[in-house]
């Protein structure tokens, strides 16, 4: 849960990051590491819990238990001990690293080294470009946003959900009227001035926005219905725009620039996947889990299918069914999608339906910002490693084997991937040309 503050427990924003310590931030954007590196050593005297690399390469993240308290180890710099860590995050647009902090009954973001203030509860903190830190936080049983060293007035909410966007100059989130208890929409700058209110419902989901968020996406509920609200953060203002009314919203999902729009809803015994505002009736399905839309706005979703998970294309089961899928994506012209699958003690990737060759454990297929290639990570014998497969996802190489290999990166030109990996006691990136 959100505000439960567990060591095992952390959302690491996997966002491309520079440096990590107390000197001032470079206010340019971080450069991809290209050159393979090592990164740390595992200290002495520590239980270390998970590791995470920053995408840019340049640095990597521990969360670690000694005495029964928490540590964060950047790099080699040790910051703690707390009673719980969680929320660490690395700015994707300057040198900051910040994490959320359990002391005691109390929680506090220390940014840059820097404590802040402390409040009975924190939500996910995030980096503005210029700097600063924004957070929705919880005193006195009202809930604030900080923005900096500014606040919000304090307000009811169910769960606020701050998101910025892209270009760092709005913010929005939900808050609740003390007095008739509906949920409404609130869209400020990001230095909290200049304020607009739109809604008035029963309740809101938690806000989404498209890849470079320029527009959000939420299912809203009143008298009983359902429907999906985007809002275009590009334009001045704040105008809603509410799709069609249905018993319910099953899942929603913007394409990468926010171009389109597709969600799967249901009214009465029907189900529909409307894409765009039209509607085309659909198989009903029990639980739906991934929905993915290309920036062509073709649409691909998971979903239970007589205890078997089954992937649809723009609404038509046309593949075999899975015990698990996960990792669904699309080439970046929409033509080719592909997704993780298991079937029995084998996995492997799916691409438009061919299965590729058989792992322990295939992790996030996804393809190169030019769709020339397909990466994964993958595990066989104990192993991990990187593989690069062509587009219909025959390998073409398998990087070298490691004990660990996290999360994969693209470099800007699309020509290599980088990732972090553990040899022994070190913690290295690694970077292979593709």
């Amino acid at each position: 849960m959100k505000y439960i503050a567990v060591y095992g427990s952390l959302f690491f924003l996997l966002v491309s990051g520079t440096a990590c310590d107390k000197t001032p931030a470079n206010s340019s954007q971080s450069a991809f590491n290209d050159k393979s590196a090592k990164l740390a050593v595992a200290p002495e005297g520590y239980e270390l819990g998970e590791k995470y690399f920053s995408p840019d390469g340049r640095h990597v993240a521990m969360l670690a238990s000694k005495a029964g308290q928490s540590f964060v180890i950047l790099d080699s710099e040790i910051n703690g001990g707390y009673a719980a860590i969680n929320d660490q995050l690395f700015s994707k647009y300057r040198g900051d690293f910040a994490f959320v902090a359990t002391e005691g009954n109390k929680q506090r973001v220390i940014a840059n080294g820097k404590a802040g203030k402390a409040f009975d509860g924190i939500g996910r903190p995030f980096f503005t470009p210029d700097g600063r830190i924004i957070y929705d936080a919880k005193a006195g049983g009202k809930w604030l946003i900080v923005a900096g060293d500014r606040e919000s007035a304090p307000f009811d909410s169910a769960n606020p959900t701050p998101i910025l966007s892209d270009d760092g100059k709005r913010l929005a989130y939900t808050e609740q009227n003390g007095a008739t208890r509906k949920i409404f929409l609130r869209l400020c700058s990001s230095d909290l001035s200049g304020c607009a209110s739109r809604g008035d419902y029963d309740a809101v989901g938690e806000l989404a926005a498209d890849a470079s968020r320029t527009r959000l996406c939420y299912t809203v509920t009143k008298d009983g219905k359902n429907a999906v609200v985007t809002v275009d953060l590009k334009q001045p203002g704040l105008t809603e725009k509410p799709g069609g009314w249905y018993d319910e919203i099953l899942a929603a999902k913007l394409s990468e620039g926010g171009e389109h729009l597709a969600y799967l809803a249901r009214r009465g015994k029907s189900t529909v996947l409307v894409k765009d505002g039209a509607e085309m009736p659909v198989s009903p399905v029990e639980t739906v889990f991934d929905l993915v839309v290309a920036k062509n706005g073709r649409t691909l979703y998971t979903a239970m299918l007589k205890e078997k998970v089954a992937a649809f294309v723009d609404g038509k089961q046309a593949e075999k069914v899975y015990d698990e899928i996960s990792g669904v994506s699309f080439s970046p012209d929409g033509t080719l999608h592909a997704y993780a699958a298991t079937s029995g003690q084998n996995a492997f990737v799916v691409v438009n339906g061919v299965e590729g060759p058989k792992y322990d454990k295939v992790v996030s297929p996804r393809f190169t910002p030019d769709g020339s290639r397909l990466v994964y990570r993958a595990r066989k014998a104990g192993e991990r490693f990187a593989v690069t497969a062509d587009p219909k996802g025959q390998t073409i190489k398998e990087h070298p084997h490691y004990e660990a290999v996290w999360d994969l990166a693209f470099s800007p030109d699309g020509k290599s991937v980088g990732y972090g990996v553990k040899i022994g006691q070190e913690f290295w990136w690694k970077v292979e040309k593709l």
